[in-house]
């Protein structure tokens, strides 16, 4: 049996997909476009100072607002590298995907 994602490990994969970048300049990850609705909370999250971190207590209701304001088909829209599309049969492939699990009930963001 397939294990669910949980909130915080959902906020693990918006954070780690990122641009995240080393001290000296380099690049780690590509950039990700599909995250954007989140990005006032990742950046928060991930803030230069350790200080100035959001406390999970602060950034779950924060994230359960996010996904309450956001629509089924905004967040279950794919993510990808910053200027890309995807091709038709892949969008269409994508969509389709998309279409069964809402009819099985398959929520876009797993809860606990």
């Amino acid at each position: 049996m397939r294990r669910r994602a949980t909130h915080f490990q959902w906020m693990y994969i918006a954070w780690g997909t990122a641009t995240l970048t080393a001290s000296q300049g380099d690049e780690i990850r590509k950039p990700k476009q599909g995250f954007e609705f989140m990005r006032k909370l990742v950046d928060d999250m991930t803030n230069a100072d350790p200080q100035k971190w959001s406390k999970m207590n602060e950034v779950v209701p924060r994230l359960n607002a996010i996904i309450k304001g956001s629509s089924d088909w905004h967040l279950r829209s794919p993510v990808l590298e910053l200027g890309k599309q995807l091709t038709f049969k892949k969008r269409f492939r994508h969509r389709t995907k998309q279409l069964v699990r809402m009819a099985r009930g398959i929520p876009a963001i797993p809860r606990p």
